[in-house]
């Protein structure tokens, strides 16, 4: 008997640019599918990961696998596999390098004042100045 799947999901791929969107479309794809389920026992957690090592690309796995070396990625939970590679694909930005990018930020000849402004704000997110967004020191 054929099961059929609500939407469609691509394979997470080493080349990805978007990690968390990419987890966040999984989620709602195994979430609509019934594929995730709570980990109440080991035999839940471990379909958990054996579905969602069928969604990584055989690069991906390869990560994988070296990031929790030298334990096997059917060891860890969900969770902790989907941190090992949010910290791999998207690390946390260098407060100096930032804080250089954000001294040496100038306006672009042909770059309309809205874009050069965003472009601030973006390289001082990074920065971590202390600030909030309402410009009162955190």
């Amino acid at each position: 008997m054929a099961t059929w799947l609500f939407g469609n999901q691509e394979q997470l791929n080493t080349d990805c640019n978007s990690c968390p969107e990419w987890f966040k479309r999984y989620t709602s794809f195994t979430t609509a599918n019934k594929l995730f389920v709570e980990e109440v026992n080991e035999s839940a957690r471990r379909s958990n990961i054996e579905v969602f090592i069928t969604y990584c690309a055989l690069d991906t796995y390869s990560l994988l696998k070296s990031l929790v070396c030298p334990e096997s990625p059917f060891e860890k939970i969900f969770d902790e596999l989907k941190t090992m590679l949010y910290n791999h694909f998207k690390p946390k930005p260098v407060k100096t390098f930032q804080c250089y990018l954000f001294s040496n930020c100038q306006q672009k000849p042909d770059q309309p004042v809205a874009d050069y402004i965003e472009e601030i704000r973006t390289i001082v997110q990074k920065c971590r100045f202390g600030f909030s967004s309402t410009g009162k020191s955190s």
